[in-house]
Formats: structure tokens, C-alpha cells, sequence
């Protein structure tokens, strides 16, 4: 059985389109846990209607506590072998479930899918991966993680084993609104063994205009995407996988960090700059042919935090 986990809050104009998707499923041995987060719309009261009519699905109500605590509750519900997450904003076709399901049985650990993204304007784009198995251990390939690390920063097109999840007592973390599903995603990528990337983009992602969480400012966020490379990095190493094409990569993902942390601050202060520049990875990006200015370039990797100090407060 597949425990689907679905986190709620105020999405009721789009929640009965993703139940509906997922009471479609070809796959009939499924459970769905609705776990409604505090909603202040009838999102709740949709919950409770699809699960008078289907025992399939579950509700749990709670207090709103965010997503993480809304995924962990419905994670310590689930009783599949198996667990999805969909956002309840999103749907997905009819062989979604069957389609992860066919190759997890392979003994697969881990199974991803490619989605479509479906903007609010009505044009999509479908984004599959193509085929390919990866195994997590020494000598593995590289070029195969350089490709599809970015599409593990969240938990939806993936299929879990619960076991490796319930063993290892892995969590969301509650207290953390930006790269907490990369961090789940990372701890679950270390107990597993393997991975199989699927031809299939079935999972379709609704893209709100607006602000999200992702995207708003945060006087923290270089420390936040530091930690998460880190994190990365430090996956590399136990899995024996920190080879020089993942070492190039990890380098331009960490200059866009360190140059984000720089100019993303408005007039900080020089403890801030000193924080950002005094991280011990910053000699890596002097042999990096990052596209920068020659100016910021030298200015970071002599970690001259003054220049930037009195650059931002001239141009505010």
C-alpha cells in the first residue's frame, strides 16, 4: 500500500481537483491522509466530505503549525510500505501511483519523477528526466547527481520507503520554513542505497504569482543556503561520490551563495560581511571561472569584507 500524504491549508479552491486526482489513481491500494493545517476557509470541511464518502481517506485535523508539522503528522499516520507527498494545490494523473509503484518494487529506495509546471496563465511546461538508476555508493556516477541533486529540493514527484523513514525517525523540520524539504530529503538520501529517475512527468505543480516563502527576503538566508550546501557536501563524502565533476559543480553553486549573501543584505554590517566571507570554502572559488566582475571577484576571495562594506552603503 502507498500512504499519500497531503499537508492542507486554505486551498479550497483547488482541493477537491486533487483529490479527485487522487481517488482516479489506476492504483487502488492506497491510503490519503489530509492533514489540515489550521485552515481558516472550508478547506477542513472538504477534508471531512471526501473522507465520508471514501475510508481511504483520512483526516487529521491540527492546529495550525506549518507544513513540516502538518507532513510529520501524516507521516506518523501512514501505514503503506510506501509514502508520496502531494500538494494539495497540485494534481496529478491517473498513473501516477502505478507508475512509481512498478519500480519501486524493483527494490528501488527511492523513486523520482519528472512534473509539469502549470502556471496561473495556462501555459505549461513538462519537465522529464530521463532514465537512469543511481546507486549511492563509491565510484558511482557523478555527471548523474550534477543533473537531478536540484530536483530533490522538494518531497513531491517522489516515492519513499517508509521503513528507511520509520527506522531512521526522519522528520521535517519544524522549525525551519526555507530548505526544510532538501533537509529531509538528504537525511533519507543517507540511509538509502539506491535511486531510479523515471521518463515520466506526471506530477502536475501549480505555480502561484506572488511571494512564497522560497523567495521572500530573510536577513538569514545565506546562512540558511550555506548550511544546506554543507549538508550536500557532506552527503558526497559518506556515499564516497565527492569526485572532481561534483566538486566543479558544488563551487558555482556556492559562489552564487556567497555572492547572494553579499549583495542580498541591504547596508550590512561589516560582522555580517565578515560572516559571510570568512567561510573556509572561499579560497575553492579562486579557481573557479565563475562569471562575476573582476572587481567582486578579487574583493571576495581576498575576502575584502571594506570594499563591500562601503559599496552597499553608496548605493544603499
Amino acid at each position: 500500500m502507498i500512504s499519500v500524504v497531503i499537508p492542507v491549508y486554505n486551498v479550497a479552491a483547488y482541493l477537491d481537483e486533487c483529490l479527485t486526482s487522487v481517488a482516479r489513481q489506476t492504483c487502488r491500494d492506497w491510503e490519503c491522509i489530509l492533514v489540515d493545517d489550521g485552515s481558516s476557509d472550508c478547506s477542513g470541511d472538504i477534508c471531512d466530505s471526501w473522507s465520508s464518502r471514501d475510508n481511504r481517506f483520512i483526516v487529521i485535523h491540527q492546529s495550525n503549525k506549518g507544513v513540516s508539522a502538518a507532513r510529520n503528522n501524516g507521516l506518523a499516520k501512514a501505514e503503506g510500505e510506501y509514502v508520496v507527498f502531494i500538494d494539495a494545490d497540485d494534481w496529478v494523473e491517473e498513473t501516477y501511483l502505478s507508475d512509481l509503484l512498478e519500480k519501486a518494487e524493483d527494490s528501488m529506495d527511492l523513486v523520482l519523477s519528472g512534473i509539469v509546471q502549470e502556471r496561473t496563465d495556462g501555459n505549461s511546461r513538462i519537465c522529464p528526466p530521463r532514465d537512469i538508476i543511481i546507486q549511492f555508493s563509491t565510484g558511482t556516477q557523478s555527471s548523474d547527481w550534477v543533473e537531478y541533486i536540484n530536483l530533490l529540493y522538494g518531497p513531491t514527484a517522489i516515492l519513499y520507503r517508509n521503513s528507511i523513514i520509520k527506522d531512521n525517525n526522519l522528520l521535517f523540520p519544524e522549525q525551519q520554513s526555507l530548505g526544510e524539504d532538501m533537509i529531509f530529503n538528504l537525511s533519507y538520501l543517507e540511509q538509502a542505497s539506491n535511486a531510479l529517475i523515471i521518463p515520466k512527468a506526471n506530477y502536475h505543480y501549480r505555480i502561484q504569482d506572488g511571494n512564497s516563502l522560497s523567495t521572500m527576503y530573510r536577513y538569514n538566508r545565506f546562512e540558511i543556503e550555506y548550511d544546506l550546501w554543507k549538508r550536500r557536501k557532506s552527503l558526497f563524502d559518506k556515499k564516497g561520490i565527492w569526485t572532481k565533476e561534483l566538486i566543479d559543480y558544488m563551487v558555482v553553486q556556492l559562489w552564487g551563495i556567497v555572492y547572494n549573501g553579499v549583495f542580498n543584505v541591504k547596508c550590512p554590517p561589516m560582522k555580517y560581511l565578515r560572516s559571510v566571507l570568512s567561510i573556509p570554502e572561499i579560497d575553492w572559488l579562486k579557481k573557479s571561472s565563475y562569471d562575476t566582475t573582476p572587481r567582486i571577484r578579487k574583493a571576495i576571495t581576498s575576502r575584502d569584507c571594506l570594499f563591500f562594506y562601503i559599496l552597499r552603503r553608496i548605493k544603499g
